[in-house]
């Protein structure tokens, strides 16, 4: 029940009913210029009567304290018309806003996006969701490869801040909607997006397709109307009319802004377009015979490309990471973040095909550097167990170098992976004393890198000139 509570007198005006009160001496008076209050009544206790402002905007306290001054004891002669609770919280305003400026506290070491989200989430106090479909279209533009933080230090950054490290990189974006944090890819969003696809594989001619072509001018010719049959396909299915637009962007690539159920629709197309087994409509079956013929001869090539890339990355990480690792174990620290990338490189099947492959030097260094740290560093549990599982991938390599040494004394490159590999077992007494045997040996010392090594002076270097 509310009424409007006079302020000179004890009669209640509320045009509802008319209800009056036995005149009683307040324990607190209430001055006149204050605003209009409402009047409510407490079931428990029928003595009280709790003073509210009308405009919430009005008396805005800091604290309950001053709801608590409101408070007047009065005797009420007439009972309660109504025995319903009467709701007597404080009026709540518009809900605030998620504080972004909140700073965070951990470090994420190789987390997929989700998890790294769910991290954030779950120390920022906000609600993050993740629009299905967006690790598929950051995983094809990063050839491939699922979206993962390796190592990311939050400690003192801001909600906002963090965000941006992990989406970014997975060619993501983030928004404020309803109170929570939305991430997603721009064609996911929405309103109007653009996006580029990539569609080499199925608009453009394949090798195959040119070999009977030796003049440049035909091969020109027979590019344009592929280019332009299959730009006419996409704008008939999507029916993009207004705002939206279907242009080349580059030999290959298709410029599309269009809003987020178009994106859909021409993914979807995009995906029948290159499946041999899908049956088209009339009016694409043409160009779908076409597609789906330069998708299966372009399939081999693309997986290439993307495996020769993801080794060079893994091959990159190993040299890099691991002289810093090196460094940080020589000054009695562990570089967390050079341990981390390189747990995620020992851990990836390129590396496996980087030691069947002519990369076995490169591993082998990198073993030996795990484990001069881990001798270095002997109660970091975390390079202890990387050392041994380094030492355990490049045994079948050490032995190989030990052979092909042996076959080939004066092989530089032999004799540099013997070396490391010898440095790395210095524990096994049978392998160190083959490889001895091997390294300074007369024929190994006519090789190109025995003779390099010679040629060096032998003095200390604080004994050369000054």
């Amino acid at each position: 029940m509310e009424c409007a509570l006079p302020t000179a007198t004890n009669r209640c005006n509320s045009p509802s009913r008319r209800c009056s009160s036995r005149e009683s001496r307040p324990t607190r008076t209430v001055s006149r210029k204050r605003p209009n209050r409402l009047c409510r009544l407490d079931k428990t206790r029928r003595s009280r009567q709790i003073w509210l402002p009308r405009d919430p905007h009005s008396f805005a306290p800091t604290s309950w304290r001053p709801f608590r001054q409101t408070v007047v004891r009065r005797r009420i002669r007439q009972p309660l018309v109504s025995r319903k609770w009467i709701d007597c919280r404080w009026p709540t305003g518009p809900e605030p806003k998620p504080n972004l400026e909140r700073p965070l506290r951990s470090v994420l070491r190789d987390l997929s996006l989700v998890e790294a989200l769910q991290k954030v989430s779950e120390e920022s106090g906000l609600g993050i969701d993740l629009v299905p479909g967006s690790t598929t279209d950051a995983a094809g533009l990063l050839d491939g490869q699922e979206p993962r933080v390796g190592y990311l230090d939050l400690r003192g950054a801001k909600t906002h801040q963090a965000l941006d490290w992990i989406l970014r990189p997975a060619r993501l974006s983030w928004r404020l909607v309803n109170g929570r944090i939305v991430a997603a890819s721009d064609r996911r969003a929405e309103g109007l997006s653009t996006w580029v696809y990539d569609v080499r594989q199925v608009a453009l001619p394949s090798a195959d397709e040119l070999k009977p072509l030796a003049d440049p001018q035909p091969r020109v010719e027979l590019f344009q109307r592929a280019a332009e049959q299959f730009l006419a396909a996409v704008r008939t299915e999507l029916a993009l009319d207004g705002p939206a637009a279907v242009a080349w962007f580059a030999p290959g690539k298709l410029l599309v802004t269009a809003p987020a159920e178009k994106h859909a629709a021409l993914e979807t197309l995009l995906q029948q377009l290159v499946d041999p087994k899908h049956q088209p409509r009339d009016g694409l079956g043409p160009l779908h015979r076409e597609t789906s013929r330069r998708a299966v001869e372009w399939q081999a090539t693309v997986s290439k490309v993307r495996t020769a890339r993801r080794d060079a990355a893994v091959a990159a990480v190993h040299g890099e990471y691991g002289w810093r690792l090196l460094a940080a174990a020589a000054d009695g620290q562990v570089d967390v973040e050079a341990l981390t990338e390189l747990q995620i490189a020992w851990k990836d099947p390129a590396t496996q095909q980087l030691l069947a492959g002519d990369a076995e030097g490169l591993l082998l260094r990198s073993s030996w550097i795990l484990a001069e740290s881990a001798r270095a560093l002997p109660l970091e549990a975390d390079l202890q167990n990387l050392a041994a599982f380094a030492r355990q991938q490049t045994r079948p390599a050490a032995d190989k170098a030990l052979a092909a040494l042996t076959n080939t004394p004066e092989d530089a490159e032999a004799f540099a992976k013997v070396l490391y590999a010898a440095l790395t077992l210095h524990d096994d007494a049978a392998y160190r004393q083959a490889a001895s045997r091997l390294l300074l040996s007369e024929a190994a010392a006519d090789s190109a890198l025995g003779r390099r090594s010679h040629d060096r002076p032998s003095t200390p270097v604080g004994a050369r000139e000054r």
